[in-house]
């Protein structure tokens, strides 16, 4: 921390903590940044897990311009106030979970993401369903009347584009577009928002994707495209949210449900461009979390093949809700009595546009159906007097 000692290795007097959820992207970083703007008084915590994004000297020349101070060098015990941004659940809080056992502790949160079991009691929440968490940070910055330099501006609008896909996502709302207007209104250069997103992929990264595309299952649902991929590596790979994303461009996919095990962890990555298929509800039955378009979970000391039966299952359900019999049915039934000639029967499921049609009997009970590409045979065969029958 600037200007801070250190006091038998930990710096003394530090009350209030700002963190996120572990393996942070850029959204999580830089509403770290946002919240430092808000809570001057509060240090900037890491809650660890894979932290790529943070070696990047862009970001790093950033973050040290603000009090981020490590976990080993904070009493947590002495902590009253904490803000979280970016996430609400307490078991993606990593190394800072130990300060919610604090008395009195106050908690504030920033967050995008649906509701969860595992979200923690706020004293004070901004929430909504925003493409990207910045959004809410710079709302929340306006409402102070504060801004932030050029850097810090370019650090908001590399979050808000990751996190909404360049605004392709369908997550994405006209708060997060009118936000990034702020952000070019404070000095955000593109150019390196560009240079940070875009990146090109390493050789194992791209041995990977081939796989993950060899693997890849195409399964059409109520009229969806749903793909879902699975691979395993020797060695860890990072960014696997990139790949997921160039492997639904070069396969023209709406729903993706990428599988990869390694180092005895399996990570599922699920991304939606379908309103229809919320993948954050879906990886939040499995433990994950994330939000409608873009989320993920990740398992430790399990089998790719038993990971792979819990996503069908969960995933099964989740497609069978998406539309019931009644919206699929017409209305009222349309049936036809049983003993009457394919003729009659072809007529009635032309003028009606049926592709099936029930049969019953005398007492209206139905006791069958028969679909159009029978009904179709038959008169191509010569049978349009022959007498639809149930058995």
């Amino acid at each position: 921390m600037t200007g801070s000692a250190l006091v038998n290795g930990q710096t003394p007097d530090i009350k209030a903590i700002i963190t996120c959820h572990v393996n942070p992207d850029f959204d999580a970083v830089a509403s770290l940044v946002a919240a430092s703007h808000l809570y001057p008084e509060a240090a900037l915590v890491l809650p660890g897990g894979q932290e790529k994004n943070l070696r990047n000297y862009f970001i790093l020349e950033i973050l040290n311009q603000f009090p981020l101070v490590k976990i080993k060098d904070l009493d947590l015990s002495k902590v009253d106030l904490l803000v979280v941004v970016d996430t609400r659940q307490k078991d993606r809080l990593g190394l800072c979970s130990p300060v919610l056992a604090n008395p009195d502790l106050k908690i504030h949160l920033y967050d995008h993401h649906p509701d969860s079991p595992n979200d923690l009691p706020a004293h004070r929440l901004s929430f909504s369903r925003v493409g990207a968490n910045v959004t809410l940070m710079v709302e929340a910055l306006l409402a102070k009347g504060l801004s932030v330099s050029p850097q810090v501006a370019t650090l908001l609008a590399l979050g808000l584009y990751q996190d909404t896909g360049s605004f392709t996502f369908a997550s994405t709302t006209p708060r997060d577009l009118t936000v990034a207007a702020k952000l070019l209104e404070w000095g955000a250069d593109l150019l390196v928002v560009a240079e940070l997103t875009t990146r090109e992929l390493t050789p194992p990264q791209l041995s990977l994707l081939n796989d993950l595309i060899a693997n890849a299952e195409i399964r059409p649902a109520r009229g969806r495209n749903i793909a879902i991929t699975e691979s395993k590596s020797e060695t860890h790979i990072d960014d696997l949210a990139v790949l997921a994303h160039k492997m639904m461009d070069s396969m023209g996919l709406d729903t993706l449900f990428m599988l990869v095990e390694m180092e005895n962890l399996v990570q599922l990555v699920a991304r939606s461009r379908n309103v229809a298929i919320d993948v954050g509800k879906i990886c939040q039955a499995l433990g994950g979390g994330g939000h409608s378009s873009a989320a993920a979970v990740s398992f430790r000391g399990k089998s790719l093949e038993e990971i792979r039966r819990k996503l069908e299952a969960v995933l099964g359900q989740a497609v069978s809700q998406l539309y019931t019999a009644e919206q699929l049915m017409s209305k009222p039934p349309i049936s036809l009595p049983a003993d009457r000639p394919m003729s009659e029967v072809r007529d009635l499921m032309v003028r009606a546009s049926l592709n099936v049609l029930l049969a019953d009997n005398d007492q209206g009970q139905v006791r069958g159906y028969i679909t159009e590409p029978n009904v179709a045979r038959a008169i191509y065969l010569g049978l349009a007097n022959y007498l639809f029958r149930i058995s």
